[in-house]
């Protein structure tokens, strides 16, 4: 079952269900949940990169690549240690979907600041009316 802490009734809630539980003779277990991106900003970060494929020429997966290794790398890379004896650092991409919805705000972010100043091209907002519009076209093509 999940819980939110900040609702009073949930709060009530889960006390009354942990106390069952705990008063049980079965072993349970109790986790926190990572906030996850929402479904709704992994459609606005694919819609921004489908923007960028349009006006580039670069194919999605293409730009989705540029922007995880240059534009938002510290979100989206991570090492692991060398598999051999040279010590050599490997390098990883991350899914956008290993990303909590704040980090997800702050690559759309830099992704938006870095078209408009580097490329001249702008991405709109979740809130413009020109965004359905350009998804209409993105999916049409």
């Amino acid at each position: 079952m999940k819980y939110n802490p900040t609702r009073p009734d949930d709060r009530r809630k889960s006390v009354v269900y942990f106390s069952r539980l705990n008063a049980g003779d079965k072993p349970f277990e109790m986790r926190l949940i990572d906030p996850k991106r929402s479904s709704q900003q992994n459609r606005y970060f694919h819609l921004l990169l489908g923007v960028l494929s349009k006006e580039t020429g670069y194919t999605l997966s293409e730009i989705k690549t540029i922007v995880k290794r240059t534009v938002c790398n510290e979100m989206f890379i991570y090492r692991k240690p060398s598999l051999d004896k040279e010590g050599v650092e490997n390098l990883f991409l991350k899914s956008s979907a290993d990303l909590d919805s704040k980090q997800m705000t702050e690559v759309v972010d830099t992704l938006r600041h870095w078209s408009s100043e580097t490329l001249g091209i702008y991405l709109p907002l979740p809130d413009e009316d020109n965004w359905l519009q350009l998804e209409n076209e993105l999916e049409n093509e």
